[in-house]
């Protein structure tokens, strides 16, 4: 059968352009049976629908998860030593922010990937750290009242506590303990309607900080409410957060930096655990078994991307065949120095 009487198979070059990799990946995945060509005859081989999902398939291996073998070559032990801890630096302190080399990018995306959204679900501990917040600040803004009444006037501190929050939070207060308040001669800064309205206004301030505000005022909440049951009420799963705001902004920052770090840590933990971070030393140069792993593992598509501590001591021939796998997988090859700049 030949490919003018069947437009739906492909000879092995142009079956290789439309899965947008090399002749060479083509043919070498054939011989060790990786895909089956659709029909052998006269000695060609040709490729269908079944040969492109096997391609497919085997592309997406190549893609996900992405994986780093790392090659570190050096004259000694002392020198391998070396280049040990530059590679473990550079996994530990660059590859999670896998910008600042060429050709990090997808793994970086992958990263990202992996992070947990915070906007999709706040957090209980967001929840709760953020009203336990707003909650202590207006608190503290209200025994702060109190505590300039008792510094400007003595005799205050024969009334209750419970009193002077009542008249600042512009609640009912008991009338024997308002005349004696009004008999202080305090000044009209501390009449309880001053007092009241002042706190009226740092209530509004604090809560619209937090990102309360409007769904405080839409509940019909009073500042007595928040001020007695304010982490309970402010922590509900059904309380609206405007996070624009700049202290509930800067918590969800907090939390969700937390979260994410986290979350990146975790997940090139596993990676390392799963080893896709893979590290080939060599003293002097490389045996012929670790060139033959490096370039199998290259075109068998276990990695995407090589990192080499060192160009000059690998011989000619050795970085031949393996740049020659890279091109042909398409992968990318990192040099020492190219990632420290």
């Amino acid at each position: 059968m030949s490919i003018q009487k069947n437009k739906e198979l492909c000879n092995a070059t142009e079956f290789a352009a439309k899965c947008g990799v090399s002749l060479h990946t083509i043919l070498d995945w054939v011989s060790k049976g990786k895909i089956t060509p659709e029909v052998a005859a006269g000695g060609r081989s040709y490729f269908g629908e079944s040969s492109y999902a096997q391609v497919q398939a085997l592309l997406l291996k190549r893609k996900n998860p992405v994986a780093y073998l790392a090659v570190l070559v050096a004259n000694d032990e002392d020198e391998l030593a070396e280049k040990r801890a530059a590679w473990e630096k550079l996994q530990k302190e660059v590859l999670p922010r896998g910008e600042q080399i060429t050709g990090l990018k997808e793994f970086l995306r992958t990263l990202d990937n992996a992070q947990p959204v915070v906007d999709d679900a706040i957090s209980k501990k967001l929840r709760s750290d953020l009203a336990r917040q707003a909650s202590d600040a207006f608190q503290s803004s209200v025994f702060e009242r109190i505590k300039n009444i008792y510094n400007t006037c003595e005799k205050a501190m024969e009334l209750p506590t419970k009193f002077f929050i009542s008249m600042i939070l512009g609640e009912d207060t008991d009338e024997g303990e308002l005349n004696l308040y009004n008999s202080f001669s305090l000044g009209s800064s501390f009449s309880p309607a001053r007092q009241a309205e002042s706190c009226k206004e740092e209530f509004r301030k604090i809560m619209t900080r937090y990102g309360y505000f409007n769904a405080i005022k839409l509940r019909g909440l009073s500042m007595g409410d928040v001020f007695r049951s304010g982490v309970s009420l402010l922590a509900a799963e059904n309380m609206p957060i405007d996070f624009n705001q700049p202290a509930a902004r800067s918590l969800y920052n907090t939390q969700a930096s937390q979260v994410r770090g986290k979350a990146k840590k975790s997940f090139v933990a596993q990676i390392a655990s799963r080893g896709y971070f893979t590290v080939i030393e060599a003293v002097g140069s490389l045996t012929k078994e670790q060139e033959d792993f490096i370039t199998n593992a290259i075109l068998d598509g276990d990695y995407t991307s090589i990192y080499f501590s060192s160009r000059n001591i690998v011989s000619n021939e050795s970085l031949r065949d393996i740049g020659s796998a890279v091109r042909v997988a398409d992968m990318k090859f990192i040099v020492a120095d190219e990632a420290n700049e």
